[in-house]
Formats: structure tokens, C-alpha cells, sequence
């Protein structure tokens, strides 16, 4: 990198910290509101899932300051623990929207609601938080490029989803530019997540790519705000995420500040809420079979074999290993 410029993650920082809902336009604000709510139905639905249980169980266990709730739940924990949780939990079932750049919904709107609720922030800095975190996170996932997930192997929730928690918890924390660049540095060294959950058996590590970057995210912000430095140069750089995480040649280091806070990730086209319960990339095929069904009143017995054409991603969820 040009260590005479400001790094990417200053980029990122000074965008984040200087947002106020002024800035955002009414269409993103109103999907932001929308989000809260349907994230709280998924945790709410989520909460007795043996997922969660072992989560909850295990949270318990290393006790805490009680500071923060669990959603559905009678009792408080740490900032850190709650948002684990209850990140696990909207996530667990799979019916959380997806987004451009993994699903950041069950993780930055439990770090903004665990931090809101132990500091006293209010409402406004709640969606703040969250818009912020959407930005970064998209805006990451959009650098690493596709090939990061499929067929590199990453699961793009967890890798770039610690970014987005880290300047959703910065801004809930009141983090300067100079700590929320530390604080994305610090959280560098928290990428992790392989799309092995895919294997058969159910693994519940989906979930878990939620729980950890939101528990990371409020951590690397404190660390921050309490002096700990990290890698200005997070991004770019032959140690950096772009290089170590992506096929070569196939990132975007651009669109780390391309258009940044002109155009906007939580916009109209690129946010969904789930009609069934797993990954969007299934979605067409399974309106178009509803269509089918509906248009023909098909038999099931009478279905000799189904062939479908589906692009790389989708194939890899439904037909890996065969």
C-alpha cells in the first residue's frame, strides 16, 4: 500500500463515524425499520431451537456483568454474550433476510441493541449503528468478489461480517476515526468461516457465523477505544484480507470508498425477506416448482425425475457432495 495515504479502513472510519441519519435517504431508512423488526421475529422464533440452547447454555456459564437483554428471554448478560446469542438465535432457522455480503442483519442488529441498551443510545443511534454496518460489510464482501465464497470456500456472513459488527459497535460506542480504524485493523485478525456447515449432518456453524462476529465486533471496537492498535493497512497490501482471502486477481479493492455515502447497500434491490427457510439462492427454484404445482395440480407419484438449471452457488447448497 502508499503508506502516505489514508488507508481503505480510514475510508471506512471517517464514513462511519461522521454518518447521522441526515445523510441516509428515507427508502434505506424505512428498509433499516423493516429489518429491525423482521430480525426480532426470527430471534423470537429462534429462541428454542437447540442452537440456541447450547449457546444460551454455554453463555451462562461464563456468567457476566448483566447489562444487556436476551431477546425472548427473562434475564440480562454481558454486551458481548447478548449479542452472541441472540445473533444465534435470528439466525438459527435461516429465515433472516439476505444481503449483499452474507446476512448482516443477525449480527449488527444485536450488537447495536446490546451496546443502545447498555449505554442508554437511543433509537436514532440504533439505526445509525446499524446502516453503518451494513455499508462496511457489503462494501468488504464487494472487494473479496464472489470468488471468495464460491468456489475459494469462505462463507462471506462470517468473514466479512466481523467488519460490519466492528463499525456498528465503533459507532454505538462513540469510537473517533482514528479508533474506528484501529478497531477494523483489530478485527482483521477475527476473519474465520468455511461453508463446511454445507456437509450433511446439519451443522449448526451457519448460526454460529453470526453469533462470532457479533460477539468479535463489540470486542474489537472496546479494544480500541481503549488504546489497542491494529494494521491501519487492513485491506490492502500483500498481508492484507484482500490478498490473504480471495482467489488472485479477483478482488475489488475500489469498492471499499467507491460512491461511499451516495450509494447505498441497504437500498431497495439488494435486501429480502425469506418466504422459506434457507439460503436465497434457492428461492427461484422453489417459486418457480410452487408455480409449477399450482399451474398443472402435478401428482407427486407421478414425477419420474426433476432437472433443474441453477447457477454455481445454488448447485453447490443442494447437490455437493452428491
Amino acid at each position: 500500500p502508499d503508506l502516505r495515504s489514508p488507508s481503505y479502513a480510514a475510508h471506512l472510519a471517517r464514513f462511519v463515524t461522521t454518518l447521522t441519519l441526515d445523510d441516509v435517504p428515507s427508502a434505506v431508512l424505512a428498509k433499516a425499520k423493516v429489518t429491525v423488526l423482521d430480525t426480532l421475529g426470527c430471534a423470537l422464533a429462534g429462541r428454542g431451537s437447540p442452537a440456541s440452547q447450547a449457546a444460551l447454555a454455554v453463555k451462562c456459564t461464563m456468567g457476566g456483568t448483566p447489562e444487556a437483554s436476551l431477546i425472548g428471554v427473562p434475564e440480562q448478560t454481558s454486551c458481548v454474550n447478548a449479542a452472541f446469542v441472540n445473533a444465534i438465535m435470528a439466525k438459527c432457522y435461516d429465515f433472516d433476510g439476505p444481503q449483499i455480503g452474507g446476512h448482516n442483519a443477525p449480527i449488527l442488529i444485536p450488537v447495536a441493541l446490546a451496546l443502545a441498551e447498555r449505554d442508554g443510545r437511543s433509537g436514532r443511534a440504533v439505526l445509525e449503528g446499524i446502516v453503518a454496518g451494513v455499508e462496511v460489510m457489503g462494501r468488504v464482501a464487494k472487494a473479496l468478489g464472489p470468488e471468495h465464497q464460491v468456489p475459494h470456500g469462505f462463507h462471506s456472513t462470517a468473514t466479512t461480517g466481523v467488519f460490519g459488527a466492528t463499525a456498528t459497535a465503533g459507532k454505538l460506542l462513540r469510537l473517533d476515526a482514528t479508533q474506528m480504524t484501529q478497531a477494523l485493523g483489530i478485527a482483521g485478525s477475527c476473519v474465520g468461516g468455511t461453508e463446511a456447515y454445507l456437509q450433511p449432518g446439519g451443522a449448526w456453524t451457519n448460526a454460529l457465523h453470526c453469533g462470532k462476529p457479533a460477539a468479535d465486533g463489540i470486542t474489537c471496537a472496546l479494544l480500541a477505544r481503549e488504546g489497542f492498535t491494529g494494521p491501519r493497512w487492513i485491506f490492502e497490501g500483500i498481508d492484507g484480507i484482500l490478498q490473504a482471502y480471495a482467489p488472485r486477481g479477483t478482488t475489488d479493492p475500489a469498492a471499499l470508498n467507491d460512491r461511499l455515502g451516495a450509494a447505498w447497500y441497504f437500498g431497495d434491490a439488494l435486501i429480502g425477506y425469506k418466504r422459506y427457510a434457507c439460503c436465497g439462492s434457492m428461492h427461484g427454484c422453489l417459486d418457480a416448482f410452487a408455480a409449477l404445482l399450482d399451474a398443472h395440480h402435478l401428482d407427486p407419484d407421478a414425477i419420474a425425475e426433476v432437472t433443474t438449471w441453477s447457477n454455481f452457488h445454488n448447485y453447490k447448497f443442494n447437490c455437493v457432495p452428491r
